[in-house]
């Protein structure tokens, strides 16, 4: 039997009704290297994706379905086989992610060519207009995805945006549905945090590493990903409230007071000059109720996080360039 190089985590939330075609070629793929480990993890509370799901993974001896009936969220569904995989990787794929044969050949060389002192690799997406792997801060403590030419070179408008802000920087760490982890850093790290639920926790768990001076590398897939697709009607209410209590919380706990501040007037003016469009897309109230949560959770998630923080003068270091890439296809961005 070959020797295992990794688990493929899947984390699926009616996923199926947009994304059918890309979770079947992970099926696909499943079946062309057995030293390749998928776990597919259902949050859906009625199980709609497991029922279309079970039948079809019932005889793949390297395929397991997982119902998570409770919906404990992505970062908890992550580490409900993160923490315990025997693999010696673990990659995070989101279900609306167009992976091909040849790209999944790619991954798992990456994986096996990875530096010893590699402990995370992002996975280069194609989102829209953007073009970009991995997470970055800018100096207003504000993570996003961050942006990489396009094909001919050029960016596009929200990349274009990003570096504006200073968010054009080094990859702390992988976006956690692009991803691979060596699972010892992963358990060693603890995990993605859970209390986020969903939307934030791969940046807190990227800032972590950053902080304690572990490598992630880029690996250019240029994975084509729809976005969002697991978010509809009320989810949209509940992913801007998520995500704005999530960049508060993320702050608290690994940010110092300056930093904080900088992080706290930067927030203020976005949500200002956003609010047109928070009123048009009906999310005014849902925003301003994840920064009432956010602010009430702050204090205590300051107290618990007992690690290093992040600085105003760290940002220096997060601009210098990523070294080259070692060993594998997929060379780190400039």
């Amino acid at each position: 039997m070959s020797e295992l190089v990794a688990e493929v985590v899947v984390v699926l939330y009616r996923s199926l009704r947009t994304a059918e075609a890309e979770v079947m070629q992970f099926l696909n793929l499943a079946a062309t290297d057995g030293r390749v480990r998928w776990t597919f993890v259902d949050n859906d509370e009625d199980g709609s994706d497991a029922k279309v799901l079970a039948p079809l993974v019932a005889e793949r001896s390297n395929v397991e379905l997982v119902r998570r009936a409770d919906n404990p969220g992505f970062a908890a569904a992550c580490n409900t086989r993160g923490l315990s995989t025997d693999a010696p990787w673990l990659v995070l794929l989101n279900p609306d992610l167009t992976v091909s044969a040849t790209a999944f050949a790619a991954l798992v060389r990456s994986l096996t060519a990875a530096a010893d002192d590699t402990d995370a690799l992002a996975f280069s997406q194609q989102t829209g207009g953007l073009h970009h792997a991995g997470v970055a801060f800018t100096p207003a403590g504000w993570f996003v995805d961050r942006p990489l030419a396009g094909p001919r070179g050029r960016l596009g408008r929200r990349a274009t945006v990003y570096r504006s802000l200073g968010g054009a920087g080094r990859v702390l760490g992988p976006s956690g549905g692009a991803a691979a982890y060596r699972t010892a850093a992963f358990r060693e790290l603890g995990g993605f945090h859970e209390p986020y639920f969903a939307w934030g926790e791969d940046a807190d768990l990227a800032l972590r590493m950053y902080l304690e001076g572990r490598r992630t590398e880029t690996v250019q897939l240029a994975l084509a990903h729809q976005g969002g697709h697991s978010v509809s009607g009320r989810g949209v209410s509940r992913r801007a409230s998520l995500l704005v209590r999530n960049r508060i919380l993320l702050a608290a706990r690994l940010y110092t007071a300056p930093q904080t501040a900088a992080f706290g007037a930067f927030l203020a003016l976005v949500l200002a000059a956003k609010v047109p469009v928070l009123l048009r897309a009906r999310t005014l109230g849902s925003t301003l109720a994840g920064v009432r949560a956010g602010l009430r959770a702050a204090p205590s998630a300051r107290r618990a996080y007992r690690g290093r923080r992040l600085g105003v003068r760290d940002h220096s270091s997060m601009r210098r360039k990523v070294a080259t890439g070692r060993g594998f296809t997929g060379a780190p961005s400039q």
